[in-house]
């Protein structure tokens, strides 16, 4: 085979490689953007759950979470729902809480799924360094939210 045949082959493999790749960022965008409008709004929890939280209110990117006591802690949300669990990382920003006072810029590694109309999460507290693995046994908040219907 010539020379350059080979190069041209070697450069369409590439080309193709790329393509592949530019792809699959755009599906993993487009479940991201699909997950971010599904969790929007308020959830509200039935059950006690380790850390105390009460709701849960997605607005875009931001989260409010909110305690017994009315106390709330504000953060910054990432999802990644191409990951096997889903995972949610918060990045705590401030709040009323000592709590959230005392993790700000720290954040907590979670992991969610939507259930039916619910949305499971379980999370560790801000600045561990491991995130859940399931939803089975619970570590600092394992949690199931009902939407709050506007």
């Amino acid at each position: 085979m010539h020379w350059k045949t080979s190069a041209l082959l070697v450069i369409a493999f590439i080309l193709a490689g790329f393509s592949c790749l530019a792809t699959a960022g755009e599906g993993k965008d487009a479940d991201i953007k699909k997950d971010r409008k599904a969790v929007q709004g308020l959830w509200k929890s039935s059950e006690d759950n380790r850390a105390g939280i009460r709701s849960i209110l997605f607005d875009g990117d931001k989260v409010v979470v909110t305690f017994k006591g009315d106390e709330t802690a504000t953060g910054i949300a990432t999802l990644d729902p191409t990951k096997k669990p889903k995972t949610i990382d918060i990045k705590v920003t401030g709040g009323t809480s000592k709590d959230a006072q005392n993790d700000k810029d720290k954040v907590s590694l979670g992991i969610y799924d939507f259930d039916g109309g619910k949305l499971r999460w379980h999370a560790n507290k801000p600045g561990e360094d491991e995130r859940p693995k399931d939803f089975e046994k619970a570590t600092h908040a394992l949690m199931v939210f009902e939407r709050v219907k506007k």
